[in-house]
């Protein structure tokens, strides 16, 4: 199957290319039997960029540069260019990012020392990692439990009272309804209101009676 060029030859066309960046050095040659040779001049790669070029198509240019690097739109090749020069930043950061760390690991593997432990010490010491590990799945799981109490907390009663009670002014109503609720919030933290009244009011009121389930061992 032919791939389809959409460029005719002797058309401009921008083209993406890769430009390698270098200085030059030069080296000594040595000396033989008439004397100093003298120096040989080499250039050192630095690194690379990409570069938008006008040029003339030719065919023989899909040799050299694919075809999804080569435009007719100056703009269209000139974000080409900043995408693949994104994309080598990155690739950069990556290797930094990769080095340091293995430097790091290197660092910490030559200041590790060595301990003999026994049995009963290794034992202690994978219980109090477990019990870290444990007291971090808690924590974390209650910190969950009270977003998620958090969000239940405001949009239940705001859903309750725009589909049942506002239907036409929940509007202008809401607003203030979510700022005494977080009011009353802040007031049971500072120990302004009981959870006990509260869980009265619901009891008598409500005709929701709240307990605390029993924990097993």
């Amino acid at each position: 199957m032919g791939v389809n060029i959409p460029y005719n030859r002797g058309e401009v066309v921008y083209v993406v290319i890769r430009k390698e960046l270098s200085h030059p050095e030069k080296r000594s040659l040595g000396y033989d039997h008439l004397g100093f040779r003298g120096y040989e001049e080499y250039r050192v790669v630095d690194g690379y960029e990409w570069e938008v070029r006008e040029m003339v198509f030719r065919f023989g240019l899909l040799d050299e540069i694919p075809l999804d690097r080569i435009f007719k739109n100056k703009c269209a090749a000139q974000f080409k260019q900043m995408r693949l020069q994104a994309i080598d930043r990155r690739r950069e950061n990556i290797e930094q990012s990769r080095e340091a760390e293995a430097g790091e690991r290197e660092a910490v593997k030559a200041k590790t020392a060595t301990y003999n432990l026994t049995k009963d010490q290794l034992d202690a010491l994978v219980k109090e990692r477990i019990q870290e590990d444990l007291k971090r799945i808690k924590q974390e799981a209650t910190d969950e439990a009270i977003n998620t109490a958090m969000i239940l907390l405001l949009t239940l009663p705001l859903e309750v009272l725009m589909d049942h009670y506002w239907q036409k002014s929940y509007a202008k109503r809401i607003p203030r309804f979510t700022e005494l609720v977080l009011e009353y919030y802040t007031r049971w933290q500072n120990g302004e209101i009981d959870i006990e009244d509260l869980k009265r009011d619901l009891w008598e009121y409500g005709g929701v009676k709240l307990q605390e389930s029993e924990e097993s061992d």
